[in-house]
């Protein structure tokens, strides 16, 4: 089953950006590639670090993956093997669902105040970081306390300005 975004993908924003960057193939388009979920949980609890864990799965429906300290570092109170963080990628049709949900439930609900920084980190991806998780339907009230979500974008595309045109055909408010 085709998710409403995929679908919206290959039959309006492929055609438009066919037409706007004036390729001849409908391979050099710019694609979404995979979108990066992740919380970095270095100085919270273990009871909330587990509370953070299931909010992220909650919100990607997919399983998510503990990253860890490769080393000690001393100023930072942080032991080897340690979990820092946690984050889950999404790709196919989980990417789509939840791109669909972020551009048009999440992103319009919340005031510009809560998302904390956009930007363009490379040539073919975009950042952002949202302060609350209290946005998302998902989730309930035990998790509204919960902050900073980094959310990245990788996607195909070969400069800024086609990484601008395929975010802004999606209807993403920037």
């Amino acid at each position: 089953m085709l998710s409403r975004y995929l679908k919206f993908y290959k039959y309006v924003v492929l055609p438009d950006l066919l037409l706007k960057l004036n390729y001849q193939n409908v391979l050099e388009t710019p694609k979404l590639q995979k979108i990066i979920l992740s919380v970095s949980m270095s100085k919270l609890s273990k009871r909330t670090k587990i509370k953070t864990g299931v909010a992220l799965e909650l919100i990607s429906g997919q399983p998510i993956y503990l990253t860890k300290s490769t080393k000690s570092i001393a100023s930072l109170n942080i032991i080897k093997n340690q979990v820092i963080g946690c984050k889950s990628i999404l790709i196919n049709d989980n990417l789509f669902f939840f791109f669909d949900k972020l551009v048009n439930i999440i992103l319009p609900n919340l005031p510009l105040s809560y998302i904390e920084q956009r930007n363009y980190l490379s040539v073919n991806t975009f950042s952002l970081t949202i302060k609350d998780f209290s946005y998302f339907l998902d989730l309930d009230y035990p998790f509204y306390d919960l902050k900073n979500l980094d959310i990245t974008i990788v996607t195909s595309a070969s400069s800024k300005e086609e990484l601008k045109l395929l975010l802004t055909s999606f209807n993403f408010p920037f």
